[in-house]
């Protein structure tokens, strides 16, 4: 199967996007008491990883030769009164 690689910029370099597929481990929500009383909870979703690679589809690394990636997310917000 053909992978489709769109053109990204991470960390000023130009390079290619190569969808990653994966499965979601744990989504753990986060929960803020506000002096008010009001709770928030808060969970980050990840919809889609991008690897970096370049022309030849091999792995772009930045200057601190860690592997670049990009992630596309949502946060899901709720809120509520505990009087």
């Amino acid at each position: 199967m053909d992978v489709k690689k769109i053109p990204i910029t991470i960390d000023g370099k130009e390079c290619l996007g190569e969808e990653v597929s994966f499965e979601p481990i744990i989504e753990p929500w986060c929960k803020y008491k506000l002096e008010n009383g009001m709770i928030i909870r808060a969970k980050l979703n990840v919809l889609k990883i991008l690897k970096g690679v370049d022309e030849k589809g091999e792995q772009v690394i930045s200057e601190n030769g860690e592997p670049l990636y990009i992630i596309n997310h949502r946060i899901d917000l709720v809120t509520s009164n505990i009087d």
